[in-house]
Order: structure tokens, then sequence, then C-alpha cells
């Protein structure tokens, strides 16, 4: 704080009130560090609601290509393209509101995580079903 003309004797007893009620504290962080504001509690359903369609519309994307071809293994080649470009259209499109100057790479990294993320679960679901 020394930047703004706040040496330590100054934030002494700021320090102190902080320290008499630690939650004071953590609100005092969230709004001015963090920029985090406390949600508001009316919101709850509406945050609900945007949160499972959106979850289902996401589900519901890579199912499409099995609709449309009767092959199953085209429709898992399809759904993995499918996939993947939606992984590096919604990485893409995130980190331009996180950091504009890193989308390509945002992009590329949340397609890489999906890639882990079904692979893990595909090893998952192959050691299940497994005979021995």
């Amino acid at each position: 704080m020394a930047p703004y003309g706040l040496d330590k004797d100054a934030l002494a007893p700021v320090i102190e009130k902080f320290k008499s009620d630690p939650q004071k504290f953590v609100d005092f962080m969230m709004k001015f560090e963090l920029n985090l504001e406390k949600p508001n509690p009316s919101r709850s359903w509406q945050s609900a609601m945007t949160i499972g369609v959106s979850y289902f519309v996401a589900g519901l994307i890579p199912l499409i290509p099995y609709l449309l071809v009767d092959n199953v293994i085209i429709g898992l080649y399809a759904s993995s393209l499918v996939t993947i470009v939606c992984l590096l259209v919604f990485g893409y499109i995130k980190a331009l509101f996180t950091s504009p100057e890193k989308a390509l790479w945002g992009a590329i990294q949340t397609a890489f995580v999906g890639g882990i993320a079904a692979a893990a679960s595909f090893g998952g679901v192959w050691l299940i079903g497994r005979e021995d």
C-alpha cells in the first residue's frame, strides 16, 4: 500500500480491525482484491436454470452426429470432431473475456483438457468393462 501513501503505521489500526472480525476481512478481499460481489439470493433460480440448460445443450451437441448417421463408428468420429471444434470455439470465446491476447492458446488449452477428460472417461469405462 506504500504506492498509495499508506505506510505500516497507517495500516496498523485497519489490520487490527480486520483481525477482530475475519468475515469483514474476507468481504473486503472479495470486493476490492478479487472484484467479486456477493451473489444476489433472488437470482438463484435464474442461475440454476441457466447452468442446467447450458449443460443440457452442451451435452446434446456431441450426440447429434449419432442421430444423423446409421454407422456407429462414423457417428463416433463425427461426434469427436464436433466436440473438438466446440471446445476450440468455447475456449477461444472464453479467453476473449479473460485474456484476449492469449485467445488462441485458450482455445487449444480448452480442447486439450477436454481431450484428457475424454481419455480418462474412456479409460475408466474400458477398465470397468474388462472381463478377467
